[in-house]
């Protein structure tokens, strides 16, 4: 008896901090569900991987029934998605599973709700798909004025290309934040879940990183050269990737090199690198990210980490 009652209250206290979410979301105009809404699975995710399925299931349909009192049908939509992964993750995490599960999990589930929010249910909550795209043609004229790429027949299939190529990149970052926040949390709690591998640890193969950084040569480059417009779509779309690829591993070797060469004054160092590079020095990012993935030097940062 005492143990439902303790699974009883604990379900309160988590659809108490999805209201105190949900009142927060609405006060300031639906910006929580824009930023945060990687924060959102969490509460029934920890509810789930302390409880079983059936009080789970109760918890979830309480929040369901609370977003629908003080929340917008989108939110309502999120709510319900977010109980989803939530309740998924859970039992995965119950089943000990694999981390690379538990990520493409996170990471699939973020693609298909911004793509039913952003595309097929669009129309319904008040979106327009089509209006992100005006946004996005207008951004591109405005900074590729000189380009002739952007000047043809063919401009609004490769902005819709980007628009929802753009949808499918947020779910993906989405998914990635859900599970890195999530298993911190759980570990915090003392819930048995897999350890993230240490980020000095995380690289990628160096054929990928040498092809890296020839789609992002040829996206700097793609106007100087002579090729049919689908081809230069392209390698558009895969140089930019590339790009921020090898920008997030270039980010990594600096911050990792300077929590190693500048302890006592980390804290500058982490502001000036997260606040000025990522804005105004893409292009060295890139170099870095090339280094630190071909070369020695990521073995270097390791040694030094464990001898220190």
């Amino acid at each position: 008896m005492n143990n439902n009652v303790h699974k009883i209250t604990s379900g309160a206290m988590m659809v108490a901090v999805v209201g105190v979410l949900l009142v927060i979301n609405r006060q300031f105009a639906n910006l929580f569900e824009v930023y945060f809404l990687f924060a959102m699975p969490l509460p029934i995710i920890i509810y789930r991987c302390k409880y079983d399925m059936k009080y789970s299931l109760i918890t979830a349909c309480a929040m369901i029934i609370l977003s629908m009192i003080i929340s917008m049908p989108t939110t309502v939509f999120y709510v319900l998605n977010a109980c989803i992964i939530g309740i998924t993750y859970g039992t995965l995490v119950k089943k000990n599973a694999s981390n690379t599960k538990l990520i493409s999990f996170t990471i699939v589930a973020s693609i298909i709700t911004n793509l039913l929010i952003s595309v097929v249910f669009a129309g319904f909550f008040g979106l327009s798909f089509m209006d992100v795209a005006k946004e996005l043609e207008n951004f591109i004229m405005f900074f590729n004025s000189n380009n002739s790429l952007f000047f043809n027949e063919n401009i609004e299939k490769f902005i819709l290309f980007c628009a929802f190529f753009g949808v499918v990149m947020t779910g993906f970052l989405e998914g990635i934040l859900i599970h890195v926040i999530t298993n911190v949390v759980l570990r915090k709690l003392k819930i048995k879940t897999n350890k993230i591998k240490p980020i000095i640890y995380w690289s990628i193969n160096r054929n990928i990183a040498y092809l890296c950084l020839t789609f992002s040569i040829l996206f700097q480059i793609i106007h100087l050269i002579n090729t049919p417009e689908v081809v230069q779509y392209v390698i558009i779309v895969l140089g930019f990737l590339a790009a921020m690829v090898l920008a997030f591993f270039g980010y990594i070797a600096i911050l990792l090199f300077g929590v190693l060469e500048y302890k006592k004054n980390i804290g500058i160092f982490v502001i000036i690198i997260s606040f000025l590079l990522p804005t105004i020095m893409i292009p060295v990012l890139v170099i870095f990210g090339f280094i630190y993935t071909t070369t020695d030097f990521r073995q270097d940062l390791i040694r030094r980490n464990k001898h220190d």
